[in-house]
């Protein structure tokens, strides 16, 4: 197969995103699949639009040298994807890298239909559009606090999310908004979220915040949306108890 210069730095960087939920990078078939490393987050995406049926597997393990070594490629005008039974080949016309195949049995990451990410639509709770604005103050606030989680606050009337330190010396609302959700909600309810999901986005990306509420487990479904360009997406659930 063949990516064009963009299609390639597309590529690359998608797999810089992925490298901090996961040590390994699975494709079948054109699409991930995969756990994180602290199994917190299910990472989702369709690469159709770059990867086509001459490679049916793709598998790489220690994602982040890999990324340095696939990056030397990044300034040539086209680069071919090529395999046989023992390993990849990158070539872009001038240098050849060969990368042998790790068996899928040593990853930590590995693509796995079985991982749940389904949620009904109608029990949507919320809905927020993560701008360039709000993740700068999630980074910050975050990384001065050390604060791992936010937290989520809904109610038939409003919803917001609260960052906050340990000892609780510092507080801050990051939005607050009317309810959007469709669920009819009678009762308050708090979630926390590991904000990892959200540090990680890169800028200038679109992205996109929804929660779901499954009342009869008492399981809200987490998805971040974020586009990486006019036919990429890649989605991070998320499942955590409802208070």
């Amino acid at each position: 197969m063949i990516f064009t210069k963009d299609k390639f730095k597309t590529f690359i960087s998608l797999c810089g995103f992925i490298k901090n939920y996961c040590d390994d990078l699975h494709i079948k078939n054109a699409k991930i699949h995969q756990k994180s490393n602290n199994s917190l987050f299910v990472i989702d995406c369709d690469l159709s639009s770059i990867f086509n049926d001459d490679i049916n597997e793709f598998r790489l393990s220690n994602l982040q040298s890999k990324i340095n070594m696939l990056s030397v490629f990044t300034d040539a005008d086209n680069i071919s994807l090529t395999c046989d039974d023992k390993s990849y080949y990158i070539d872009d016309g001038i240098s050849k890298l060969e990368l042998r195949i790790p068996q899928d049995t040593i990853l930590t990451n590995r693509y796995d239909e079985q991982l749940i990410t389904s949620y009904n639509p109608e029990t949507l709770m919320l809905t927020y559009n993560l701008d360039n604005s709000i993740l700068k103050k999630i980074r910050k606030i975050s990384d001065i606090t050390s604060s791992q989680n936010i937290d989520f606050h809904i109610s038939s009337e409003r919803a917001y999310a609260i960052l906050t330190d340990t000892a609780k010396n510092v507080t801050m609302t990051v939005f607050e908004m009317p309810y959007n959700g469709k669920l009819a909600i009678t009762d308050a309810y708090t979630l926390k979220l590991n904000n990892i999901c959200f540090l990680n986005i890169p800028p200038k990306t679109e992205s996109n915040l929804a929660i779901y509420y499954d009342e009869s487990s008492n399981i809200a479904t987490t998805l971040v949306n974020i586009k990486f360009d006019d036919e990429l997406y890649i989605d991070i659930y998320q499942r955590t108890r409802v208070r």
